[in-house]
């Protein structure tokens, strides 16, 4: 009997562990908040300049001839760079607050809401993937705008998309921190 007791007062979690676990949440819902802002104006921009570019043509080869064509693909890259490496960054602090959450879930499960989980990750990286896909889709244009034949702008989108994507599943492992 009172093993018992000793064990529901070990596993009862105190105020402040609730707290920081509410804290905790919180904090996650902002940053999935500020994440979509930044990926909804990220692809406001993309589609934008794709479309400025693309504007009244017959062709889709004739627009990349432009003289302008050129430092506006050169930006969308440099800006898909950009937000790709910000997002991974951004990552890697959220997978942090994650696993601390997951460690207060693990002693004190009767008290939580709704437990993050795993896909989290998958969700952050499908947005990096999104956004590899499409900075690659940049660069393959600006490649094609610099060298219309030839293999150039086939590897430029292979190895961007490859590098990009290779960094976005870097630290996936479980990190021991107090959050």
């Amino acid at each position: 009997m009172t093993s018992q007791i000793n064990n529901e007062a070990v596993n009862t979690p105190s105020p402040l562990v609730i707290e920081e676990y509410k804290e905790k949440r919180n904090y996650l819902r902002h940053t999935e908040d500020h994440d979509l802002k930044v990926l909804q104006w990220y692809f406001l921009v993309i589609a934008g300049s794709l479309a400025l570019l693309f504007n009244k043509s017959d062709s889709l080869i004739a627009p990349l001839q432009k003289q302008g064509s050129i430092p506006l693909l050169t930006f969308l890259v440099l800006y898909s760079i950009f937000i790709s490496l910000y997002l991974f960054f951004r990552k890697q602090n959220y997978n942090l607050f994650v696993n601390r959450l997951i460690d207060l879930e693990k002693i004190y499960c009767d008290f939580t809401e709704q437990s993050p989980g795993r896909t989290v990750f998958k969700v952050y990286r499908l947005r990096l993937i999104f956004v590899n896909l499409l900075g690659a889709g940049c660069i393959y244009l600006l490649a094609y705008a610099l060298t219309p034949t030839g293999l150039l702008p086939v590897l430029c989108f292979l190895i961007y998309l490859g590098a990009l994507t290779a960094v976005s599943f870097l630290g996936n492992t479980r990190q021991k921190g107090n959050g």
